[in-house]
């Protein structure tokens, strides 16, 4: 599947499934404008790894919701992330 239909498939899933209640800065609106206005630079990251055929580790600095877009998307991929935060806000 290519990569428009990859994500397409994922924010129609975001926009219309009932049970997902966790969204970036607790807004779902946000969530998928964040994927739409970043797109370009997911597909680049997701046609680089497309190609891997070696099981590959992959270190997603910054939780997003691209990571649990790569999980979703790259099963044989072990993704892992780290998040920095200020201890205080």
């Amino acid at each position: 599947m290519e990569f428009r239909q990859k994500l397409n498939q994922y924010l129609q899933i975001m926009e219309n499934d009932r049970s997902l209640t966790a969204y970036l800065e607790l807004s779902k609106k946000k969530e998928i404008d964040y994927f739409k206005r970043f797109r370009y630079r997911f597909k680049s990251i997701l046609l680089d790894m497309e190609d891997c055929t070696d099981p590959t580790v992959i270190l997603d600095i910054g939780t997003s919701p691209f990571t649990f877009f790569l999980k979703t998307h790259l099963v044989g991929c072990d993704i892992n992330t780290i998040l920095q935060v200020p201890r205080h806000r």
